[in-house]
């Protein structure tokens, strides 16, 4: 959502969506509209940036989808709100244990079933 405000002799544009916001100051209103409906297309189409930590002392090949539903149920859900209601959610549909690797399923490739 873009607003623009009147700022000594010029304008101030200020753009935020989903909690990134831009501003910046233009002579002309016009200038102000014309950089805030940029900004705001800009920003939509940025897509925001995913952090994911992986131990060091682990290879990313190691580690198969039940090794990491059973960390995430020992070392996130117990940090929720809701643990109660989610304890034992990852084990639901149990994977078999090491028969696949993460690296198989981060490259797409078909999995037997």
């Amino acid at each position: 959502m873009a607003s623009i405000r009147k700022k000594g002799r010029g304008y101030e544009a200020r753009v935020k969506i989903h909690g990134t916001t831009r501003s910046k100051s233009f002579a002309t209103m016009q200038q102000a509209r014309a950089w805030a409906r940029s900004a705001e297309l800009d920003i939509v189409a940025t897509p925001e940036p995913v952090s994911v930590s992986v131990p060091a002392t682990t290879s990313t090949t190691s580690i198969t989808l039940a090794d990491a539903l059973k960390r995430y149920e020992a070392e996130v859900l117990p940090k929720l709100k809701e643990h109660a209601t989610l304890a034992g959610f990852a084990m639901v549909f149990p994977p078999a244990p090491g028969k696949h690797r993460n690296s198989a399923v981060a490259a797409g490739i078909a999995l037997p079933v």
